[in-house]
């Protein structure tokens, strides 16, 4: 274990440590987990190689933070006053929180590009982050689409619309790159967010109630 003693040379703090992880979400993002390195991203970051191991352990537990980052750190969660409202209201909550944690605006450009590297090429970080933070979300998606088709559905059919409402929401992160060819004019504000999220909304709920009534009770 690092002492305090080793890394008096640079002094370490919190923005030390933000620092060391913005560049090491660049250089990760740039690079790969597997080419990127300790002694660049120091080097970059302008600390001492030391903080690696004093924030983090290794480099595997800092790129398991910086994708925490990404993924804004946590599970989304509905707050207690959903409760009682409508299934499609706790469902469209549901899809802004998450809408507005992929595209939050003043994240990293290199965000989508390094979830979209991990997503291609997983790390040993991928199955810790899923269970920490992807399954709670899904199974919670999971359970709100229940809640609005209203009727028991088949465990496949389930799944299949609750992969295709996150579908949708995770198109709005991974395909930024494109959007200054496809959609010059495109703006990640607050207005835009909410109109993105509204519509998912809208077209996941006809989705989801179109389903059910093909499906039909008890099938």
């Amino acid at each position: 274990m690092t002492s305090d003693a080793s890394i008096k040379s640079h002094p370490l703090g919190r923005d030390s440590r933000e620092t060391l992880l913005g560049v090491a979400g660049e250089i990760f993002a740039e690079r790969g987990y597997e080419a990127a390195t300790i002694k660049e991203i120091t080097e970059r970051a302008g600390v001492n190689v030391a903080s690696v191991n004093y924030y983090f352990r290794d480099k595997l537990g800092m790129y398991t933070e910086v994708l925490r980052g990404c993924l804004h750190k946590g599970k989304l969660a509905l707050p207690p006053e959903c409760e009682g409202l409508p299934a499609e209201e706790r469902l469209t909550r549901y899809i802004h929180s998450f809408v507005n944690t992929l595209v939050a605006v003043g994240q990293p450009s290199w965000c989508g590009r390094l979830m979209v590297r991990e997503l291609a090429q997983p790390t040993p970080a991928l199955p810790h982050l899923i269970e920490e933070i992807m399954r709670p979300n899904f199974m919670l998606l999971r359970q709100l689409v229940q809640d609005v088709a209203g009727q028991p559905m088949g465990e496949e059919t389930l799944n299949l619309l609750t992969h295709s409402v996150t579908a949708q929401c995770t198109h709005w992160k991974t395909s930024r790159v494109v959007f200054p060819y496809l959609w010059p004019e495109l703006r990640f504000d607050e207005a835009k967010v909410r109109q993105i999220a509204g519509h998912i909304a809208v077209f996941s709920i006809a989705g989801i109630r179109a389903t059910a009534l093909l499906e039909g009770p008890g099938s």
